[in-house]
């Protein structure tokens, strides 16, 4: 699969995240997860369990979104080295 830059020469970047509260029943931990769209392409995903027991369904976002953030920051660095021109802005699509 090829990067094709579209007419317009600006690609949005598109962010997707989830968080599941408590679905492990052994340990109360929540299952979280990300995937970053440039374009049409994906170009990053992530899914696992979180490292500590959120105390809300709210808290298990939070945190889901947090470590999605870390990601964000990082991929716009080499999306920037490589001259691929990305909106300013960055949309997120998350359900709560």
């Amino acid at each position: 699969m090829k990067l094709k830059l579209e007419a317009s020469n600006i690609l949005e970047l598109v962010w997707y995240i989830d968080a599941d509260w408590a679905a492990d029943k052994s340990d109360r931990k929540s299952a979280d997860g990300y995937l970053f769209k440039l374009g049409k392409g994906l170009i990053s995903w992530m899914s696992k369990k979180q490292g500590s027991v959120a105390l809300s369904s709210t808290e298990a976002e939070y945190i889901a979104a947090s470590l999605a953030s870390q990601e964000l920051v990082w991929l716009r660095q080499p999306l920037s080295d490589l001259h691929i021109p990305c909106a300013l802005s960055t949309t997120l699509y998350e359900d709560n």
